[in-house]
């Protein structure tokens, strides 16, 4: 199972309880291997050209995937067609967050400072393309403001990038944030999702604060475009028993992701409906 992402952030953390819960239902070893690089792009380019045989999969985060092979800049060398949809696992909303001692405290003092000193206020987006990015793009539009867009390969690096000093907020996933979050070494502005977050709870979302701007990652499992149909199916009901599980669930819950199950075609069409919506939104990335 390739990890298209760097080592201990969210979409890593859940590969592997994913791979761990597979292996029992499978009867087979399951290795995890971290294939980062260009948002994504090193892990899909190499699922993509792999044997769809069944035997490499990709955890993958939509719709972040999507904005990678969308951008004619990045020359991805695949699309939509290049893969298989086995399953969706988990769902972890975005989150605007800036350190601890930061003297934002709400998203309007982010963007009251950008207005004041425009492309000085450094946020840090995982990719560009990335729903994160999109989503600081959306905010810029809808405040009047220009943010310095730091783009950061990846959920943890940005925590790192935060943690140090380097940017001003990031946005990107909030389930690898709640550790340093409940140690108050980081204080989330916004969740962008509709609903409040049974994780973080006090955590306001952006609708309330007057910007309807709503992305999240939803992590899947893919395979390479070919795979016969008797396969998809095997891995389909392998990961839905896995799902089902009180060991998965309470693994899943310990890293605060939420579980989110689709078969390979409810995945399919999602993933067709995302590509649409996202379409024209990748003209507004410069």
């Amino acid at each position: 199972m390739i990890c298209p992402f760097a080592a201990g952030g969210g979409g890593d953390n859940a590969a592997r309880v994913l791979a761990a819960s597979l292996e029992k239902e499978l009867g087979v070893p399951i290795q995890v291997l971290n294939k980062a690089g260009a948002g994504g792009q090193v892990g899909h380019a190499e699922l993509a050209n792999a044997k769809p045989d069944g035997y490499t999969l990709l955890y993958s985060s939509m719709p972040q995937n999507i904005g990678v092979y969308l951008d004619p800049e990045r020359k991805a060398g695949y699309d939509r067609q290049s893969f298989t949809a086995i399953a969706m696992h988990a769902y972890d909303p975005d989150a605007i967050t800036v350190k601890g001692d930061s003297k934002y405290k709400t998203v309007k003092d982010l963007v009251d400072a950008a207005k004041a000193s425009p492309e000085k206020i450094k946020f840090a987006v995982m990719g560009r393309g990335d729903p994160s990015h999109l989503a600081l793009i959306q905010l810029e539009q809808a405040a009047g403001v220009k943010f310095a867009s730091v783009i950061i390969d990846g959920g943890a690096p940005c925590i790192t990038a935060l943690m140090g000093g380097h940017v001003d907020a990031i946005c990107t996933a909030i389930s690898p944030q709640l550790p340093q979050i409940k140690a108050e070494e980081l204080r989330p502005l916004a969740l962008l999702q509709e609903d409040k977050n049974p994780f973080a709870p006090d955590v306001p979302t952006m609708k309330s604060q007057g910007y309807n701007i709503n992305w999240a990652i939803y992590r899947s499992v893919m395979a390479p475009a070919g795979v016969p149909k008797d396969v998809v199916d095997v891995l389909n009901g392998a990961i839905k028993r896995a799902m089902e599980t009180e060991d998965h669930k309470k693994r899943l819950q310990d890293m605060s992701q939420l579980p989110f199950f689709m078969d390979s075609e409810r995945f399919s069409a999602y993933w067709d409906q995302m590509e649409a919506t996202m379409k024209p939104m990748m003209d507004l990335i410069k």
